[in-house]
């Protein structure tokens, strides 16, 4: 049971909601409007686990009043059960705060079981989430795993950041037996663990086949000097300047039959090798990827096609086992993807699904170029906008490139836009236009929006009181009174906070619709990247844990937006200004029953 309610009109905590996920557990309540007259304080939460073991939550361990009409527990286990007490706390007769119970009506309970990604025989589920901790800039990274500017994560640190993203994708892999088929394309492909679990993949017999990024992008600097230790270097060489290649020295082997690795060897002579490295050298993230395969001994290399077709960027990030199970989302195969920036795997344990995708990579492997995969694209659907509304669950794959004339931006900003109750978007970079047009329009949904970073256009997209935009920040050191200062792990250059690419469509309703996957709800990520999306219509399970996540990140960057915008309040105004149902204080504060009503 991954929502639970308990409407209690007669107690002062009228309803106390919860939302479960696998590994957090989302609280919310409301008040009587009388009690804040009465002399309210603030709240206390009791929980009790399955062994009758019971603790407070908010204090690290100890009792601590919470001034907020929301909370999330972070410490519950994967399929387990929960009792959470919401207590009204007042002042006493001195004026202090009463940790007593002014009578039995100060308290209501919720009892919430949390989500598993397995049924109770181990299996899998159809749909399974997850989700990295994303912030190595908070409270709880900093007291758990201090290390001093520069040095590197422990172990424990990693395990701790990844919360099963990275073990979704290795346990994969390992379970892959003799005669088994992995097929994959990535963008960036660095992460040492998993490039080691596919060379032992190899080794004993499983074939692999993936398709990675080798396309020329004139934002990233080619290198021109010989590795240091390098026996070879592959190089991009694009189909039509193969004869030239050739011609300046560069070798080829064949990879699966007619595609073609280019490479230059130590043995040629440096005036050779500067010329092709000049014309056809990697880049530095090629070079780092091919660097960790080769650490991986073995012939990881062989299982490789490079993709250099692609007028965009080959942004896939998907691994198809069999015909049976698909491993996709936002996460690139490297060390920032799995312990930096905030990042979601999505599993589907469907043969249907995974067709399409062993259909999509046919294309990728034959070396399609950006042109003919719009043709190959062109006469599949496109998403419905009331695709929560139909009967059932039903799971559907959407693919780019599609061209300048695709109406599948457009579609998803209506989807956005037709949301009845609430909608949720992530944006790594830069909210499109099409999406800041919706949030201008009056409708009755509350929309949130978690962002990389500030923008211009946020200051259109809050015009509207019923939108809410949060970036991502850390908290510098005398920021805020009581919280040490933060930083984070280091490992991300660009974006590094939010890299999730997921729109939630009425999350909590009967009917909610998510969408994840690859692509940043941009033009380019329609008309010319290599690209593929999920939309999982009427699955209150995954809409639970996806809501869940979000709202995790979107409350735990909500303070440290506002305390780096300099915008925070007094906190002798929390209550009266939560209490007026509507305004955006009230919205702020009541972010989940927004969400549900």
């Amino acid at each position: 049971m991954t929502r639970s309610r308990n409407v209690a009109p007669d107690s002062v905590v009228t309803n106390v909601t919860a939302i479960a996920g696998t590994s957090t557990v989302l609280l919310a309540w409301t008040m009587a409007s009388s009690s804040a007259a009465s002399g309210l304080r603030g709240f206390e939460i009791e929980r009790t686990d399955e062994e009758g073991r019971r603790s407070w939550l908010g204090g690290f361990g100890r009792r601590s009043l919470l001034r907020t009409f929301e909370w999330m527990d972070y410490t519950v286990g994967e399929g387990r059960s929960y009792e959470y007490r919401v207590f009204a706390r007042f002042a006493g007769d001195d004026g202090d705060v009463s940790f007593a119970d002014k009578d039995s009506r100060s308290s209501t309970a919720v009892t919430i079981t949390t989500e598993s990604n397995f049924d109770p025989s181990g299996s899998p589920h159809r749909h399974q989430m997850f989700a990295n901790r994303g912030v190595a800039g908070s409270q709880a990274f900093q007291r758990r795993f201090p290390r001093e500017h520069g040095e590197p994560l422990s172990a424990d640190a990693c395990r701790w950041l990844s919360n099963g993203l990275a073990e979704s994708l290795l346990d994969i892999v390992n379970a892959a037996k003799l005669g088994d088929r992995l097929r994959g394309a990535f963008y960036e492909f660095s992460f040492k663990p998993a490039l080691e679990a596919l060379e032992r993949a190899r080794a004993r017999g499983v074939d692999v086949l993936l398709v990675v990024d080798c396309t020329r992008n004139a934002k990233k600097a080619r290198i021109e000097e010989w590795p240091d230790g390098a026996e070879r270097v592959d190089l991009h060489v694009w189909p039509e300047r193969e004869n030239d290649a050739r011609a300046m020295g560069a070798s080829c082997v064949s990879q699966r039959g007619e595609k073609k690795t280019w490479f230059v060897g130590r043995e040629l002579i440096e005036e050779k090798r500067r010329a092709l490295l000049r014309m056809f050298g990697p880049t530095g993230e090629t070079l780092a990827m091919d660097k960790a395969m080769d650490e991986c001994g073995g012939d990881l290399r062989d299982c490789i096609i490079r993709r250099t077709t692609c007028s965009g960027i080959p942004h896939n990030k998907f691994l198809v086992v069999n015909n049976t199970t698909v491993w996709t989302g936002s996460t690139n195969l490297t060390e920032s993807g799995m312990y930096g920036q905030a990042n979601v795997a999505h599993v589907v344990n469907d043969e249907a699904v995974a067709e399409k995708y062993l259909e999509y990579h046919a294309q990728l492997v034959k070396g399609a170029k950006t042109a003919e995969l719009v043709k190959w694209n062109s006469d599949k659907d496109i998403p419905d906008v009331a695709a929560g509304a139909e009967a059932g669950e039903t799971t559907r794959v959407y693919f780019s490139p599609r061209g300048k004339n695709s109406p599948m931006l457009q579609r998803w900003a209506e989807m956005f836009g037709a949301a009845q109750s609430s909608a949720c978007l992530t944006a790594a970079f830069t909210v499109n236009d099409l999406l800041v047009a919706e949030c201008g329009k009056d409708t009755s949904a509350r929309r949130y929006i978690l962002k990389e970073k500030w923008a211009k256009k946020d200051r259109e997209i809050e015009a509207n009181v019923k939108n809410r935009v949060v970036r991502g920040a850390v908290l510098a050191d005398g920021a805020a009174d009581g919280f040490a200062g933060e930083a984070l792990t280091g490992l991300n250059e660009h974006v590094k906070f939010i890299h999730w690419k997921s729109m939630l469509i009425d999350p909590m309703s009967e009917s909610p619709t998510v969408i994840t996957g690859s692509a940043n709800f941009s033009k380019a990520s329609v008309e010319n990247n290599d690209e593929n999306m999920l939309v999982i219509a009427g699955d209150r399970r995954v809409a639970d844990m996806y809501f869940v996540e979000f709202f995790r990140l979107f409350s735990h960057f909500s303070y440290r937006d506002r305390v780096v915008r300099g915008g925070r309040k007094k906190r002798d105004r929390w209550i009266t200004d939560a209490l007026t149902e509507g305004t955006r204080e009230w919205c702020d504060r009541h972010i989940v029953l927004s969400a549900w009503m």
